[in-house]
């Protein structure tokens, strides 16, 4: 039998609330609101890149253009919060977009692509 999707939600909306009771009292980010999801396109890879970023070796990510434009998406914005779940859909931690930037593939520059933290941490390997 399949675990009933509210059941992971209400952790997720759980690791949130425990998120907010870090905060000092009245301050306002206590009512900000935020997404959830993985980093990845399988259950292996979200595992690896939650724990990356949870090592604080990923500290930068990035997508394409086109996909947000696809699917009629808007860009992240600067200050948006983001609980990232492991393969299983459980919370692991909570993000914050501190920058966002939009420039062609052949102008990542080396710094980035070390922040990004997959691979051997150079443009190479930045997908």
């Amino acid at each position: 039998m399949s675990e009933d999707p509210r059941d992971k939600q209400n952790r997720i909306e759980a690791f949130w609330q425990s998120h907010l009771e870090t905060l000092p009292p009245g301050s306002p980010k206590r009512e900000e609101s935020y997404e959830a999801g993985t980093f990845g396109d399988t259950m292996k890879l979200a595992d690896e890149l939650a724990a990356l970023i949870l090592a604080g070796t990923k500290t930068a990510t990035c997508s394409a253009l086109w996909e947000y434009e696809a699917e009629d998406e808007p860009l992240p914005k600067v200050g948006e919060k983001y609980i990232v779940l492991d393969g299983r859909g459980e919370p692991s931690c909570v993000i914050e977009t501190t920058e966002v930037e939009v420039r062609p593939y052949d102008e990542v520059d080396a710094d980035f692509a070390f922040h990004e933290g997959e691979g051997d941490r150079s443009a190479r390997t930045v997908a």
